[in-house]
């Protein structure tokens, strides 16, 4: 409704009758009213409608309109311009008065819609800043993940070569005691033979001694200076001279053979005195060597039946210097073999056993632990790619179940006694093991916290998209500004 025809419906009204609108409702303060300053009825075009005529048909065809533009904004109709009825000018003024309501009603939401629009631009400035931020520590999660792996794998390699190593070790105690083992069952044998060796040289030189004392006890007999002087006084023939000179012979030839039998003896015995002195010093240095390492099993007087012996040559010149050879390779082999070789009870062969089980277990244990961690690594990548994709709101992962190893290792009682290499690899292991967990958990938390961030932002976006839609546009503002 312009100027022009607000000229034509109404009559200038006179000084004493131009009053404000807000004065004539009682009901409605006059600070909350906002007016224009203007004291008089604005009359556009005034000199151009004094010379021409009005007719009442057009200004009742005015009248019509404005009452169906009053009626499609709500407005109390009919109006009567017309009347001289104060109720109809009454009517008029009110409804003056609730126009001037409205375009005061719509100037405050302006204003508010205004002050909202700054205030969002203000959350949506923090929002990004945070939102960056997140960026960041996703960045930095990111790095941390990284390395995590990077130190799985190393601490993978790692377990890979202990686990080469203790299997390693496991082939070498299985070899040792094979070895034992078999010089067990070779000793025994030898231990055997030589019993057997030394039974039949004791036998060997018993019926040698004996038989030359019966030989020298004959000889005795017959060695005797007065029969032979008495049969060479004897007056013989010629086959008693014969008997004679062959009995002689014999006699001579026994005699000889008595004296180097006992010769023999003589060396033999002294031979065998220092072969027994020897082995005695020997096996007495070694007993007192073994005692001193592993203690004291049998008897010094119980060893004497199960010493080693080697079998001698009786009718042999250079005997003695056989026997301190035989000695000196014995001393040798001894040195060598039992010595110098570490030995193994089976006590501790049991207890080794039961370290290899007990590593073994651990080792399981070990290999089921980077697997999990490895499953739940698996796990938290896919759900991160498919965050870094855009996919991570078409289907929300379930919440990281934390991973079990945490018990396991719990339960896991470290012996107090055990200080091996191994083991110590195995705690550096788990702590390395409890910090993935940890960096892992933080990094579902921090994602967690950004995806919940994330669709707020988007829950407050579109929120203010439906209040500018919602919002009068500037047109029916401008509209309502004219009416």
């Amino acid at each position: 409704m312009d100027s022009s025809s607000e000229s034509s419906f109404e009559v200038p009204l006179s000084p004493s009758k131009r009053v404000r609108p807000a004065a004539m409702d009682p009901q409605l303060p006059f600070n909350t009213v906002q007016l224009p300053t203007f004291t008089t009825v604005p009359i556009a075009n005034s000199s151009a409608h004094n010379d021409t005529p009005v007719s009442k048909q057009y200004i009742l065809t005015k009248a019509n309109y404005v009452n169906l533009q009053l009626t499609a904004y709500g407005y109390p109709v009919p109006l009567i311009f017309d009347s001289k009825d104060n109720r109809d000018t009454l009517q008029i003024i009110n409804c003056m008065q609730l126009m001037l309501q409205d375009i005061k009603k719509s100037e405050d939401e302006r204003r508010e819609f205004q002050e909202t629009i700054v205030s969002l631009q203000q959350e949506q400035d923090q929002t990004q800043s945070q939102l960056d931020r997140y960026i960041k520590d996703l960045e930095s999660c990111q790095q941390e993940l990284a390395e995590s792996k990077i130190k799985m794998q190393s601490l993978k390699e790692q377990m890979k070569s202990k686990d080469d190593l203790h299997r390693h070790v496991k082939d070498e105690l299985a070899k040792a005691k094979n070895n034992m083992q078999y010089m067990k069952t070779q000793y025994a044998h030898e231990t055997r033979r030589q019993n057997l060796d030394h039974a039949k040289t004791r036998d060997r030189l018993a019926k040698l001694m004996k038989d030359k004392l019966q030989t020298n006890v004959v000889s005795i007999d017959i060695q005797h200076e007065s029969p032979l002087a008495e049969l060479d006084l004897a007056p013989a023939t010629s086959a008693e001279q014969d008997a004679h000179s062959f009995t002689k012979d014999a006699m001579q030839k026994a005699v000889d053979r008595e004296r180097t039998a006992r010769k023999d003896n003589e060396q033999l015995s002294h031979s065998l005195i220092k072969v027994y002195g020897s082995m005695r010093r020997l096996l007495e240095s070694q007993w007192q060597s073994y005692e001193d390492r592993f203690g004291t099993i049998e008897s010094k007087k119980e060893m004497l039946h199960t010493i080693e012996k080697f079998q001698l040559s009786v009718d042999g010149n250079d005997l003695v210097e056989q026997v301190n050879a035989l000695l000196d390779r014995l001393q040798e082999e001894w040195q060598r073999q039992v010595v110098d070789t570490k030995w193994y009870t089976e006590q501790d062969m049991l207890e080794k056993d039961q370290l290899l089980e007990q590593w073994q277990a651990q080792v399981v244990e070990l290999e089921q632990e980077i697997e999990k961690v490895e499953e739940d690594f698996n796990a938290r990548e896919e759900v991160y790619l498919r965050f870094s994709h855009g996919g991570f709101f078409d289907a929300i992962a379930p919440p990281p179940v934390e991973p079990s190893s945490d018990d396991e290792w719990g339960e896991y009682d470290i012996d107090p006694e055990v200080t091996s290499k191994f083991d110590l690899l195995q705690l550096n292991a788990k702590k390395q093991q409890e910090k993935i967990t940890e960096a892992a958990l933080k990094l579902g938390d921090e994602r967690t916290k950004l995806q919940a961030e994330k669709w707020a932002f988007e829950d407050m976006k579109r929120q203010h998209n439906m209040a500018e839609v919602g919002s009068p546009t500037p047109e029916t503002t401008s509209k309502r500004k004219r009416i």
